[in-house]
């Protein structure tokens, strides 16, 4: 069985410039998934393994990335890109 992993607040509420819900709204959006009530950062344990091609190990390693580079970012976190060897990322990029 696989573990869901879990986005800190702090990253959260960097995505959602405060809002921790708004955040995990982006990253709901983004990575196709229905949050739970309220702002846990949880992400489920097959999305996890979506995100890694079905490595769940590599999706983690993709979400950790991404926690890095939005913690270390001086910007704010919307339009973030986390190039991965097997996909993007991407957070708050308007795509249409």
């Amino acid at each position: 069985m696989t573990a869901s992993f879990t986005v800190p607040i702090d990253v959260l509420k960097k995505l959602g410039a405060g809002d921790a819900a708004t955040g995990l709204a982006a990253l709901a959006d983004t990575f196709g998934f229905y949050p739970l009530v309220g702002p846990s950062g949880a992400i489920p344990a097959e999305i996890v393994r979506e995100i890694g091609h079905g490595d769940p190990v590599a999706g983690r390693r993709v979400l950790q990335k991404l926690i890095a580079r939005i913690r270390h970012s001086k910007k704010p976190a919307s339009g973030i890109i986390i190039r991965g060897r097997h996909a993007d990322v991407a957070i708050g990029v308007d795509n249409q």
